[in-house]
């Protein structure tokens, strides 16, 4: 390893020693917020750094959390290292709830006010938060001493960070597409029934007549004229005269 690594390394190591020495500085903890299984990165950043006793060189970092409701992952450089790729050395914690770790630049040039590291942090899918990170401890190496610890005065601000829990987006629901619409058929208009002209009544048949028979006369037999009976040929005048006495007779009754 490059002597000004092991270098680097070391001094970190040694943050988490007893120190005496301090410095008036800001560490600040960022915030983030995300879903339930999501997950958000927040910040660590330091300004007012006093550099007096000498340029400082590497921080440690204590920051405690909920584990029931986060999982820390590797902390990564920030912008204010300026000699890439910067360190960030994870350490053992000391307790489950706490994630410890340090910063420093790769040749030991000091470090400038801003954004040091960038934490990972996911969130269980039960969590409700919000969940507070807060700073429990802190410690620092200069140039002028990189083997020794030196711890921030009373009067450095610590400013925890949190994260907060937000609704998980409710999926869209794929929509239904509709079906398309049978278009009914155009109904065939029934053509308009065509209306028989009424008969014009024609002339009434002239009734042809009967012709009446007539009835057959019975022809009436002719009476052949009677001849006269010979017997009466001689008679004749005295038949007529008696047929003209009983004419007179029955006349004469008729006045009695």
């Amino acid at each position: 390893m490059h002597l000004l690594n092991r270098t680097a390394v070391l001094g970190m190591a040694l943050l988490w020693l007893p120190a005496s020495n301090a410095l008036a500085a800001t560490l600040t903890i960022g915030n983030a917020s995300g879903a339930p299984g999501s997950t958000v990165s927040t910040s660590f950043s330091v300004s007012g750094i006093d550099v007096s006793p000498g340029p400082m060189i590497s921080i440690g970092l204590d920051i405690q959390y909920d584990p029931s409701q986060l999982t820390p992952g590797t902390p990564t450089p920030g912008t204010a290292l300026t000699v890439p790729p910067g360190i960030v050395a994870v350490d053992t914690p000391p307790s489950p709830n706490v994630l410890r770790f340090g910063v420093a630049n790769t040749n030991l040039t000091a470090l400038n006010n801003g954004e040091l590291a960038v934490i990972p942090w996911t969130i269980s899918p039960s969590a409700t938060g919000p969940i507070t990170l807060s700073i429990q401890g802190a410690r620092y190496t200069v140039a002028a001493n990189p083997t020794s610890i030196l711890t921030f005065p009373a009067g450095t601000v610590y400013t925890p960070g949190q994260v907060t829990i937000t609704q998980a987006p409710t999926p869209t629901p794929t929509p239904t597409v509709a079906p398309t619409p049978t278009v009914a058929p155009t109904p065939t208009v029934a053509p308009t029934p065509t209306v028989a002209p009424t008969p014009t009544a024609g002339p009434m048949p002239t009734a042809t007549p009967v012709p009446t028979t007539a009835p057959t006369a019975t022809p009436q037999p002719t009476m052949a004229p009677v001849s006269p009976i010979p017997v009466f040929g001689a008679l004749g005048p005295i038949v007529l005269a008696g047929g003209l006495a009983l004419l007179a007779l029955f006349g004469s009754r008729r006045r009695r």
